[in-house]
Parts: structure tokens; C-alpha cells; sequence
């Protein structure tokens, strides 16, 4: 794996949803995805991620929580990698630094970077 570079594990098919939507509707079109993460996009730039992990520290016992927008809880600014970075180097930049989802674009186009 270490000899891997991140355009080998690109994920091409990504989970998006405006700033705007509320945190009910972004954590319902997750589970209809079967996916744990959700790309906030922003006039086609990729802005913010939510996670499953990040779901965690909402408190949902105040319903309130539940209509925030998602801008308000997303993880921003994303990491990028470059395509062409290895694998190893990447693991161990985001290991230091707490990290878990790197994104990176190709064609314009943000592709997000996980193991097959």
C-alpha cells in the first residue's frame, strides 16, 4: 500500500449537498447513499465535509439541532493531496495532524481519496 499514490484510490462517485440543507436532510441522504461522509459544495467548490464522526458531537436531544444548516457543523477547510502523492506520505500528514478525509481534484472535479 505504501507504494500506492492517492489517484489509484480515488473515489470518483461523491455524496454532495449545498451549505443551506439541514442536518436532517444531509444525515437522511447519507443513509439512503449507504455513505459516512457528505461533500458541502459552494458554486462548484467543495467547501466544507460532514461525517459520521462529526455527527457525534451534535446534540440531537434539542430538536433544534436537526434543522441546522450544514455549514454550521461542517469541517472546513478540507485537506487536498496532490494525485500524484503517495499513500505513505499522505497517511503520515494526516496522522500528525488529526486528519482522516483528503480530497483531491482532478479535472476540476474534487474526488475524494479511500481504500479500495
Amino acid at each position: 500500500m505504501a507504494d500506492l499514490t492517492v489517484e489509484q484510490l480515488l473515489q470518483h462517485e461523491l455524496l454532495e449537498c449545498n451549505p443551506d440543507l439541514p442536518l436532517c436532510k444531509a444525515a437522511q441522504l447519507m443513509r439512503e447513499n449507504s455513505c459516512s461522509s457528505i461533500v458541502i459544495v459552494e458554486e462548484n467548490e467543495a467547501v466544507g465535509i460532514w461525517t459520521e464522526k462529526d455527527a457525534l458531537a451534535i446534540d440531537f436531544s434539542n430538536e433544534a439541532s436537526f434543522s441546522l444548516p450544514i455549514r454550521v457543523v461542517m469541517s472546513s477547510p478540507i485537506a487536498s493531496v496532490a494525485a500524484g502523492e503517495s499513500m505513505h506520505n499522505v497517511a503520515l500528514r494526516f496522522q500528525q495532524q488529526g486528519l482522516r478525509h483528503p480530497l483531491t481534484a482532478m479535472d476540476s472535479e474534487a474526488k475524494a481519496v479511500s481504500p479500495r
